[in-house]
């Protein structure tokens, strides 16, 4: 009882309680899924996070697309990228490519260690002290909502590398089953 209270105290007075519920509003908001392009999203949400240093190389279809609610999809991105810069510096480097039933954020930075791979996907878990420890959680929880997996690993060049698996693709704009999935502008 007492460790609640203090526990409650701590993130109260740390703006965490304020942060976890913009979070999910964020997630759980109005959500339309519609056919969104993901070489489009991205570079929206890097054009708007990333600074002038850092590069972003998308190594994808431009067709390619998924059924995503166009702002969280590009949430997810911005979230990856945020963390990709923080921890890579401003002169990272950042890779979007195809994965074998998905697709792969990566970068050039130091990497995760791998005892710890699992872990930064907790809310609330930073290795820095400056940082709320919020996005990837998000990332976690959205791709789950899609019925997605994520996992960090090893980059090509060293840094990490963000698995976003489960994906249904589409080649061009078609429709899922009996639910029709409309193409949005990435950028709404």
């Amino acid at each position: 009882m007492v460790a609640d209270t203090v526990l409650k105290g701590a993130l109260l007075g740390s703006g965490i309680v304020a942060v976890l519920g913009a979070c999910g509003l964020w997630l759980w908001g109005r959500s339309q899924r519609t056919q969104v392009s993901l070489a489009d999203t991205a570079t929206d949400a890097w054009e708007a996070t990333a600074p002038p240093s850092a590069t972003l190389t998308v190594e994808i279809d431009t067709d390619l697309a998924v059924a995503a609610d166009p702002e969280k999809l590009r949430g997810l991105f911005e979230a990856l990228f945020e963390n990709s810069v923080e921890y890579g510096g401003r002169d990272v480097r950042v890779r979007l490519v195809r994965a074998r039933d998905g697709f792969a954020v990566e970068d050039d930075g130091p990497g995760i260690p791998k005892d710890e791979r699992e872990r930064v996907f907790e809310l609330g878990y930073s290795t820095r002290a400056d940082c709320q420890g919020l996005g990837l959680g998000m990332v976690r929880t959205l791709c789950h909502a899609y019925g997605w997996a994520v996992e960090a690993g090893e980059g090509e060049d060293g840094g990490a590398r963000f698995v976003v698996s489960d994906v249904r693709f589409y080649s061009t704009w078609e429709t899922d089953g009996d639910e029709t999935v409309t193409r949005a502008d990435a950028s709404a």
